[in-house]
């Protein structure tokens, strides 16, 4: 029958029950993401629901090949909105009802729709999603699965609860699979799977939410994005202001509440079950105009976090030595935002594994895609360009809700095991062109050489280096909207929905803002956060004598059997400090440390690795 077979029948089964009792068409697969309204669905920038792009590319792997390695870092599923975006697309619909006076057609629904959403959690949908991703991940891995018997996927997941709930709900859907599959005679591993939550906190070295470099957080490098994006809303927005005036005359639209009346409907979409109710929101803009939207997102993708940020690339370096340490089998060897002493300890960084899984935000996974050299070039910030035209860069389809990036190492017919010759913007699959190269080829200098080359881009891009990135902020007066403020990591370029939330708050800030340390300081007194300075020293082979900065960043060579630290956190974090991260919510209070007891749901597993909160 094929991969598919029993690997996923088991749970299209009971899928399919579940699904006989609702009335709404299935919109996402294991295989092919979403599927429903697809000419504006996949439109919906960093909001779309992950999809299977168009692509003239063969992903299988070639005969004379083998599997040895494969590595998912994954975006959180389909979530409310942020609860600053929640606060602003609720007071945009407030403005509407009290001062229309009358709504045109296709407009009427406004008159009495009421905003129920939520914010930061998954949907069902999202959840569903991550289900999905696992499922679909176990199919393409499966002989990896087979070969690793008892082991499960090593999983990591940044400590915010939508993305832990992700890397869960990835993890079951890959469990389902593995437990359908007749062919897998090894005990099966013990479920739920364990994982390592890296806190999210302010000064926390995090390589999956990254938030160390002050010029890059706060200072001038921190607006390039939303003002891409504006300068391209100017272009765009004016034309569909005058018609949205128009048909809902008194309400006083500016071309601020444009995106934000756009989000609505993926984000109404997405709150629906199974995703399946495309919202009327949708309708109110035409096709041509989903795909302006789509741009304007994507510009600030790219130059909030990507190559057309100074800084975008160098926040994804400390992932980008994590993945060289894990390939090559060595020690991690970086001066960037990897937690040395995780990334120390067999126990929750381990190199032995076929089979890894990171869950992280869209635009952290940006900044590594960036660092690892897959886009480059420049974006227009006043014509707009489709995904063909750049590489395959969209917000929609590089970081769509559930987006995942896969990373493989193979042995082929030579015995050595190998990565791609050529870089990567050659192997991606939204390449139009047909490709050169052919199967996959030794890399001159082995893996380690083939991502120096790929860091030493980094390094030299502008004439400034990873290391210039993490230099001391200087603290700074204001709020910061670029993760140290009130916004969350998703939407942290966003200066405009920044400026709508600060309506909504007071002088001091937002309680939560106040409580996790996040306002502005009101007393003179009060200190505010800079930023630390590092030594860059990424993962290459220094001439013989020359001097080693850092030695003690990473674990020895033997694998420090007798560490005393922590082995859970940084050593420079008490252990007590909550992982609330940016979140308003905190996480389930039942969860706690160790096994679950005996008829506790899986929803309420703990991780090994988890502090209590």
């Amino acid at each position: 029958m094929g991969l598919v077979g029993t690997a996923m029948i088991g749970y299209l089964i009971y899928y399919s029950v579940q699904v006989a009792a609702e009335p709404h068409p299935i919109c996402d697969t294991p295989q092919h993401g979403y599927l429903c309204a697809p000419n504006i669905s996949h439109v919906w920038g960093q909001y779309s629901p992950y999809f299977s792009v168009p692509s003239e590319l063969d992903p299988s792997v070639p005969p004379s090949c083998t599997l040895t390695f494969a590595h998912v870092l994954s975006r959180h599923g389909a979530r409310d909105p942020t609860l600053f975006k929640t606060i602003a697309y609720r007071g945009l619909i407030t403005k509407i009802h009290l001062r229309t006076r009358s709504y045109g057609p296709g407009f009427e629904f406004l008159k009495n729709f009421k905003y129920t959403l939520g914010a930061d959690q998954l949907t069902p949908f999202g959840q569903q999603q991550l289900v999905h991703s696992g499922l679909a991940f176990y199919h393409r891995y499966r002989s990896l699965a087979l070969q690793n018997g008892t082991s499960p996927p090593f999983i990591r997941a940044s400590g915010q609860a939508r993305v832990i709930h992700s890397a869960e709900f990835w993890s079951k859907g890959f469990h389902t699979a593995l437990l359908s599959d007749t062919s897998f005679s090894s005990p099966t591993p013990k479920f739920p799977y364990s994982m390592v939550i890296i806190p999210e906190r302010l000064g926390a070295n995090n390589t999956l939410n990254n938030k160390l470099c002050g010029s890059f957080v706060s200072g001038k490098y921190s607006h390039i994005g939303s003002n891409a994006s504006q300068e391209y809303l100017n272009v765009f927005g004016p034309p569909i202001l005058r018609r949205l005036i128009a048909n809902l005359p008194g309400a006083n639209l500016s071309l601020s509440d444009l995106p934000l009346l756009m989000d609505l409907c993926p984000y109404h979409t997405v709150a629906s079950p199974g995703g399946a109710s495309v919202s009327p929101f949708c309708s109110l803009f035409s096709q041509d105009e989903w795909r302006s939207y789509d741009y304007y997102q994507t510009l600030g993708k790219w130059y909030g976090f990507g190559p057309g940020n100074p800084l975008g690339p160098t926040q994804g370096v400390g992932w980008a030595n994590e993945l060289v340490a894990r390939l090559t089998g060595t020690n991690v060897e970086d001066g960037t935002s990897t937690n040395r002493t995780l990334d120390g300890s067999d126990e929750t960084f381990p190199l032995d594994r076929g089979l890894y899984a990171d869950f992280s935000h869209d635009n952290d996974m940006v900044g590594i895609l960036g660092a690892l050299g897959l886009y480059e070039g420049k974006l227009d910030n006043t014509t707009r360009g489709g995904a063909w035209e750049s590489d395959g860069f969209s917000a929609a389809w590089t970081v769509p809700f559930a987006g995942r990036v896969y990373v493989e190492k193979m042995k082929c017919d030579a015995g050595e095991e190998l990565l791609p010759a050529p870089s990567w913007s050659s192997y991606i699959p939204f390449m139009k062109q047909s490709s050169p190269y052919g199967p996959p080829q030794p890399a001159p200098g082995g893996v380690v050489g083939w991502f120096n080359d790929k860091i030493r881009g980094i390094k030299n891009r502008n004439n400034r280096t990873a290391a210039g990135a993490y230099e001391q902020s200087g603290g700074g007066t204001g709020r910061s909207h670029r993760g140290f403020g009130p916004l969350d990591p998703d939407e942290a370029w966003d200066t405009r929905v920044g400026h709508e939330a600060d309506a909504y708050a007071g002088p001091g800030g937002y309680y939560e803002e106040q409580e996790l340390g996040l306002a502005t300081p009101r007393n003179p007194g009060d200190t505010t956060y800079g930023g630390s300075s590092y030594q860059m020293n990424l993962a290459t082979n220094p001439a013989e004598g020359a001097p080693r900065y850092e030695e003690e960043r990473g674990r020895t060579r033997s694998r420090s059997p007798g560490l005393t630290a922590n082995p859970f956190a940084d050593s420079a974090e008490p252990s007590n400090i909550s992982l609330r991260g940016v979140s308003p919510r905190p996480m389930d209070a039942q969860v706690g440390h160790g096994k679950p007891k005996s008829g506790e749901t899986q929803a309420k597993r703990s991780s090994m690795f988890r502090e209590d909160v």
